[in-house]
């Protein structure tokens, strides 16, 4: 089945809007369009890499690579600041990625540590517009849109005037 139309019809959102549609929802959304084999993958893509997952499509397997990349960027650098080795810690990365780096010392070079958060998820928002590039109307973008709002779900509760109402209660 043809998903040009389901693609071409989803609202187009930012890094720090609340997006139309909830991961789940999407998901919902996209299992009258998919086959039981790519609704499965949409399903497990997360932001975090799943050892017991292993990715079939290519676009889920880059994005494990740069989840990786920056796991390893970021524990070099906790490394270098504890004075520790940890070169038998790191993840197995298949590719690496000039971006990563810099942009992982960008974001530890931040004081706050949800300021280093942010950014760091911003350096993922952008890694996937990387992956997404070439791919308009098919699978893999529905995979970098289901991330995309997950990004934007992990900070939905962070708000800053819910923040400091929570603060106050």
């Amino acid at each position: 089945m043809s998903i040009y139309y389901l693609v071409s019809s989803l609202p187009s959102f930012n890094f720090g809007d609340r997006p139309y549609y909830s991961s789940v929802a999407f998901v919902r959304l996209c299992s009258d369009w998919i086959s039981c084999s790519e609704l499965d993958e949409l399903e497990s893509i997360s932001l975090d890499v799943n050892s017991s997952h292993l990715p079939k499509n290519a676009f889920a397997k880059n994005w494990y690579n740069v989840l990786c990349a920056i796991s390893n960027s970021t524990a070099k650098i906790r490394a270098s600041a504890l004075n520790r080795d940890i070169s038998n810690s790191f993840k197995e990365q298949k590719a690496f990625y000039s971006e990563v780096d810099k942009g992982v010392q960008e974001a530890f070079s931040a004081d706050n540590p949800m300021e280093r958060e942010r950014k760091l998820d911003m350096l993922k928002w952008f890694m996937l517009d990387l992956l997404e590039s070439g791919h308009q109307f098919d699978f893999e973008k529905l995979c970098a849109y289901k991330l995309r709002i997950l990004i934007c779900e992990k900070w939905l509760p962070r708000i800053e005037p819910d923040g400091r109402k929570n603060l106050d209660e």
